[in-house]
């Protein structure tokens, strides 16, 4: 049972990063009647595999908790492939040079470099750099 729960949360949390994906191609935040309209389909479509023991208002109340927590919208993910690409090609005395440690590893200025393309790639907007999407850009 309970691997069931963590395999509808992540669709639901998926369901929700669409959501994020969608207001951003749409220039947009969607209005609470088009969340309540997704919400309300979802929740009929997955009445089926839902706990009895909760309410509708108890997975209303999870859904709109949750889409405050999406950092990465579907389809963001490319532009984190895009910098790790334009990183990887780099020569060592392209990479960022760190103020104050002329000596710092290599792996440092990738991860550096990485924060400059991602800080480049979206507009100088908020962007979420995770630790593996790091680790990708200074491969071993």
């Amino acid at each position: 049972m309970a691997a069931e729960r963590s395999t509808a949360r992540k669709r639901r949390f998926q369901l929700l990063r669409d959501l994020k994906g969608l207001e951003k191609g749409i220039g947009r935040k969607l209005s609470n009647a088009e969340l309540m309209q997704v919400f309300d389909e979802w929740h009929r479509l997955s009445q089926p595999f839902l706990r009895s023991a909760k309410t509708r208002d108890d997975y209303l109340a999870a859904f709109l908790a949750e889409l405050g927590k999406v950092r990465v919208a579907t389809g963001d993910g490319d532009t984190v492939n895009k910098a790790v690409d334009r990183v990887s090609k780099l020569s060592s005395s392209e990479l960022v040079q760190i103020p104050g440690m002329p000596n710092a590893p290599e792996s440092w200025r990738k991860v550096a470099t990485m924060h400059r393309e991602m800080h480049r790639l979206t507009g100088g907007n908020v962007y979420f750099l995770s630790c593996r999407d790091s680790a990708k850009a200074s491969r071993g």
